[in-house]
């Protein structure tokens, strides 16, 4: 490339700026970085500029995390206006796509500037046939499911290896922000914790109890007074008739012989058994379990403050290569990328030791329905 063409994409230059082909590499550069004064200074120097933000820009803003790079976009620094109803790069709209990151700094910075949380995803392809029709909230909790089972977890195993790893992801308080975030402020979530119950879905369940108890508890158990949040039948004598239909079900496809059908219908029983054990876990040891995250995230906390001090106080490059290294291999959490990233920040949380700290809480004789929520 010549000097003028050089001149022409640095950073450097007073001049207008015209689209080159080295601009998408150094505008991911900026924002892995985080800079947001010279992702400013960038797009106000084009003579061309797009008048709404580019969907490219907000995929690498959400990919890594890049809070003051977004915090220009929506305070108008640019001079653009965003469209929240586009569809990014995987063909989700702009909160479902930041939803399944799970980063709490950004999903208050979106809300905080009216990004929509109940526009409900349709015709996005086949890629995304599992979130037709779904909220935001579904798809950061679509997003903790599947890293979940991609540990290699499923309902046939204990309950509490899914708690264990669960509680490994909210080790981390913004994640716990992001969900609790889209919970409180959807409006229907209700609707969708229902149905989450009603379907078996308890990885889902547990990561809402675990992270807005005090808002989805009230909704899963019957009020004091016998009657129901939804004024009719509880969840539990929802789940309870599912069970039962499911058993006759099973035993008249086993006089057919109709293996798959059988295996099936032990498979959404299993699932159902595993929701009432969850639902009696949080009842009696919900407090115990946001205790035990709280006390996760605070070693959390002390882990990064002693690694920014060490390299700090020894001037090593060690903290600023490690957070590009994370920042490059971040992902939504459902991903693979993401499984290796938290292996390298999460210790790992034995079983038995949730265990223990759960059976504390049920001993103690109360069934934790102060439902506290967590900060």
């Amino acid at each position: 490339m010549d000097s003028d063409d050089d001149e022409s994409c640095s950073d450097n230059s007073d001049s207008e700026l015209a689209f080159c082909l080295e601009d998408d590499y150094k505008f991911q550069d900026i924002i892995l970085d985080d800079d947001n004064e010279k992702f400013v200074s960038r797009i106000n120097r084009y003579w061309d500029r797009h008048p709404v933000v580019l969907r490219q820009h907000l995929d690498w803003i959400f990919r890594f995390g890049a809070i003051k790079c977004a915090t220009a976009l929506l305070g108008g620094e640019t001079g653009q206006t965003m469209d929240f109803y586009c569809n990014l790069s995987l063909g989700l709209p702009v909160m479902h796509s930041l939803a399944e990151t799970c980063d709490g700094a950004l999903i208050e910075l979106f809300i905080h500037h009216g990004a929509p949380l109940d526009h409900r995803c349709y015709g996005r392809g086949p890629n995304n046939l599992n979130l037709q029709g779904k909220l935001p909230l579904n798809a950061a909790l679509q997003s903790l499911a599947h890293n979940i089972f991609y540990e290699g977890w499923d309902p046939s195993r204990p309950l509490f290896e899914m708690l264990v790893l669960l509680c490994s992801r909210f080790s981390k308080k913004d994640v716990t922000k992001g969900i609790r975030l889209l919970v409180l402020n959807t409006k229907e979530a209700e609707l969708e914790i229902c149905q989450y119950a009603k379907e078996g879905k308890v990885v889902e369940l547990a990561a809402l109890l675990m992270t807005a108890r005090e808002k989805v508890a009230p909704i899963l158990y019957e009020i004091g007074d016998g009657s129901t949040s939804n004024g009719g039948m509880s969840i539990r004598q929802c789940i309870y008739r599912k069970l039962a239909a499911l058993t006759y079900e099973e035993s008249k496809f086993t006089f057919c012989n109709e293996k798959k059908l059988i295996r099936d219908c032990k498979e959404k029983k299993m699932a159902f058994m595993s929701t009432v054990e969850l639902l009696d876990i949080f009842e009696m040891a919900g407090d115990t379990i946001e205790t035990y995250i709280r006390l996760r995230q605070q070693q959390d906390e002390d882990q990064k403050s002693i690694i920014v001090h060490t390299s700090v106080q020894h001037g090593s490059p060690t903290l600023p290569l490690l957070t590009r290294s994370f920042h490059t291999m971040r992902a939504p959490l459902g991903s693979q990328s993401t499984t290796f990233v938290e292996a390298q920040f999460t210790g790992g949380y034995s079983m038995v030791e949730l265990r223990h700290w759960i059976c504390i809480g049920r001993g103690a004789g109360h069934k934790g329905s102060g439902f506290a929520p967590m900060s």
